[in-house]
């Protein structure tokens, strides 16, 4: 299982909680609630980062992660890099 969280900004955070088969995700945006996202991996093709987000792209379509989160081009190509290399062993 990976497991990554980042505090990016005061009230800003990202969660991701991957095993070989769900991705969660959690992003609080300001004082709201978080949103809370299950992702199936099946049919997952190709991880990569985008200027503004780290987009996974699915046989059904694209999620993104991160967007509007504040991140820069270097933090959302290391993040793509290591859920590219975490789901590759």
């Amino acid at each position: 299982m990976l497991q990554l969280w980042n505090e990016i900004i005061p009230f800003r955070s990202l969660r991701l909680q991957f095993d070989h088969q769900l991705l969660n995700t959690e992003v609080c945006l300001g004082d709201t609630d978080p949103t809370r996202k299950i992702h199936s991996l099946q049919g997952l093709q190709k991880v990569f980062s985008t200027k503004n987000c780290v987009r996974l792209q699915f046989d059904r379509g694209d999620v993104d992660l991160a967007k509007g989160l504040g991140l820069s081009p270097e933090e959302l190509q290391w993040l793509a890099q290591e859920i590219d290399r975490w789901r590759s062993p």
